[in-house]
Order: structure tokens, then sequence, then C-alpha cells
């Protein structure tokens, strides 16, 4: 009878959490239909990723939301085809007129064809908004119709463990795929976040901390709460320094900085031209575009880490490879390229593609570097402090706590195996 009412007490908390987990998903889905970012509606790309200048403000602003970009598409095919004057009155309508999604969607479609000719970089960032805020509402739809047509309701084949552990799964691809478009837009100075983006990664957190408290509501063994308090306190540690990271990030300029110094005034046309003839012909001017391109992907990977540490926080650590399920509890492999990308930009100190930073900018760079060695410890520490503090505590019962289940509704597998041995 104790076993049963401690099954059903499991089963009450799963259910709330899958039910929470659909509701916040359809509060994800409708909010992901308003604007993303504000970007200026200035065509000296140069100011990009300058930091914003209060005297700004009555500058003309573009909105990027869903709408504003499919509409844009239209306007980009007519731009290529148009002749100069036409794009030139294009640019004055758009600084003239009021904004509206009309007016919103050709003044990006100017800046995203008018950059292709002067900077790769933003050009490139211009395409990355648009396509954030087109795919991010179909890629909610898609997860919200797995989760209501596979794991809403439970049945006599899939029972509330398959249910639950299926649920948290795809909430954690959630946790790891929202949370960008936040990043994308932080990195750009001059770029307003926008209702979309912060409610977004304002739900994650929400839901990640919901989450953390129904996994303090579930029926472990002492050994196991010991072992969820550990992983739970150094995944908050953390995600304090990933935001520490992002702090100094910003205070460094790096983006800027990074810009300026290895991309310069490359275009698309310039790259294009590597690959001309049908052959591969590498350029000497194109190996800081390649080491700058390695510098973005080294802080994408960083920032990596906070997504990471927000599905462990929420116990949303289960993922499926084929013919097995993952459970991770620490991720030390995946921060290690950002340190090894660290390392090699002070190899190339006072050579041709360093990126140089100004008055305190390097103490802040360094402050910035040193977050991301402290995000390898944090891993590592994980790793200790388990082999210390829950030597009792086997491989069962540190999968039960990565799978948000318990020992007693970890037994419904061998249930519903027994039910399909029956039916055969």
């Amino acid at each position: 009878m104790n076993n049963a009412a401690k099954k059903i007490s499991w089963n009450k908390v799963s259910t709330f959490q899958r039910i929470f987990t659909v509701v916040l998903l359809f509060l994800m889905l409708i909010s992901s239909f308003f604007t993303y970012y504000s970007v200026p509606f200035n065509d000296s790309y140069d100011e990009f990723y300058q930091p914003a200048d209060p005297s700004d403000e009555g500058i003309r602003e573009i909105s990027i939301s869903p709408a504003v970009t499919a509409t844009s598409i239209f306007h980009i095919v007519s731009l290529i085809q148009a002749e100069p004057d036409e794009v030139n009155a294009v640019y004055h309508s758009v600084s003239e007129g009021s904004p509206s999604i009309y007016n919103d969607a050709k003044g990006l479609a100017y800046l995203v064809v008018d950059s292709f000719e002067y900077s790769v970089i933003v050009n490139l960032h211009y395409i990355t908004l648009m396509l954030l805020s087109i795919a991010t509402p179909v890629f909610l739809f898609i997860i919200l119709t797995i989760i209501l047509k596979k794991y809403l309701k439970t049945s006599i084949y899939k029972k509330h463990f398959a249910v639950y552990c299926g649920c948290m799964s795809l909430f954690r691809v959630i946790l790891r795929s929202v949370p960008f478009v936040f990043f994308i837009g932080f990195i750009i100075p001059q770029a307003d976040m926008g209702p979309s983006a912060m409610l977004l990664c304002a739900l994650c957190i929400i839901g990640a901390f919901v989450h953390m408290v129904c996994s303090h509501i579930k029926d472990y063994t002492k050994a196991q709460r010991r072992y969820r308090n550990l992983i739970q306190f150094v995944s908050l540690i953390s995600i304090a320094v990933s935001v520490t990271f992002a702090y100094f990030s910003f205070k460094s300029n790096f983006m800027l900085r990074t810009v300026e110094s290895l991309f310069g005034d490359i275009t698309l046309i310039d790259i294009t031209k590597i690959f001309s003839g049908g052959s591969f012909s590498f350029d000497e001017d194109i190996l800081p575009l390649a080491v700058g391109v390695v510098f973005i992907t080294a802080l994408i990977c960083a920032f990596r880490s906070f997504c990471n540490n927000l599905c462990r926080l929420s116990m949303a650590t289960v993922h499926r490879k084929r013919y097995e399920t993952v459970r991770p509890d620490a991720y030390i492999a995946k921060t290690i390229y950002p340190n090894i990308i660290a390392a090699l930009f002070f190899l190339f100190i006072n050579t041709d593609i360093t990126v140089v930073f100004y008055d305190s900018e390097f103490e802040h760079f360094v402050m910035m570097i040193s977050c991301i060695l402290l995000t390898t410890i944090v891993e590592v520490l994980i790793v200790i402090l388990r082999s210390i503090f829950c030597v009792d505590l086997g491989n069962g019962g540190r999968y039960a706590v990565l799978d948000g289940s318990t020992y007693a509704s970890s037994t419904e597998n061998y249930e519903i195996q027994t039910i399909k041995n029956n039916k055969k």
C-alpha cells in the first residue's frame, strides 16, 4: 500500500509537469509572433556593432517579426532586380514612412540587399535575425504538436514514465535552442530586444525553475536527494558564471573588435571568388575571416553552457540516440572547444590575425576568458563531488534522478514490456 501511494504521488507530480510544459509551450508559441528585434535603419554598416549612442534615440528603427520577415522576402526579390535609383527611392520611402509591417519589410529588405555589397558579417547577421524570427514559431509549433500527439495522454502501452520522459526530452530541446534567440540579438549593441525575444527567454527560465521545484517534491532516497541537490547547486553556479561571461563579453566589445580586426570590408562577393572556376583558391586575405569565424563559433559554444545548465537544473537532461538513452550530468567535453580557441588567441597576439582591444577592453576580455575556464572547472567539479559525496548511489539511483523519475515509477518499464509480451 505504501509503495502504491508513493507511485500515485509521483504520477501526480509528473502529470502536473506534463500539463505545465504544454501550457508553457502554448504561451511560448503565442509569444513568438511579436517583434524579436529592432535594428536601426542605417546603411553605415561599420557602426552595426558599435555601442549604442543615447543621442541616436530619434533614428528610424526596423522591427523584425515573423510577419515583417515573411513580407520582406518579396521585397528582397524585387530589390535584387531593381535599378540603383529605385533602390535609393526605397531608402527614402522607408526613412520618411511611419512604422508598419509593409514599411519595415521594405526597410529590412533594403538592409539585406545593400549590406551584401559592403559587409559579409552584417549581411549574415541580418539574415540570421530574419531566420530566427520566422523559424522559431514553426519550431515551437512542431514541438507542441509532437507533445500533444504522443505525450499528452497515457495508455496501456505508454504509461506515466514513458510519457513523462518523452515530454521532458522535448522540453530539453526547447531549452537548448530557444535561448539563442536572445543570444544572437545580445551581441549586437545597436539592436533592441523585442517582446518575443524577452518573453521566450523568460518563459524558458521560468520553466526550468518550475521543473526544478517539482524535482524536490518527488520521493527520492537520501542519497538521491544529496545527488540532486549537488547537481542543481553546481548548475546554478555555472549559470551565474555564464551570465558573468555574457557581461564581460559585452563590456569588452568582443564582437565589435573581432569584426574590426578580422572581417574588415570583406563581402560575400569576395568569398565567392575563392570558389571561382569550380576550384578552391585560398587567398591570404581570407585567413583573418576564417579565424574570425572560429572565434565567433567559440563564443556560441561558450553560451551553450548556459543552455545545458538550464536543462540540468530542470532535470531535462535525457536525450535519445539510436538504440540508447543518454542521461548526462556533466558536459566537460562540450566546454573544451572554447578553451582551445581562447588559448589560440594568445598565440595570435602581435600577428596580422589578432583581435585588437583598447583601454580597459582587454581586461574585460581576460575576465571573459576566465569565465570560459571556470565553466570547464565547474563541469569537472560535478564529477569530483559526485565521487566524494554520492559514493553510496549506484547508476540506477543516479539515472532515476536524471530521468526525473523514482524507483517506483521506473518499474513501469517492466510492466509495459510484460503487457506487450502477453499480447503476442
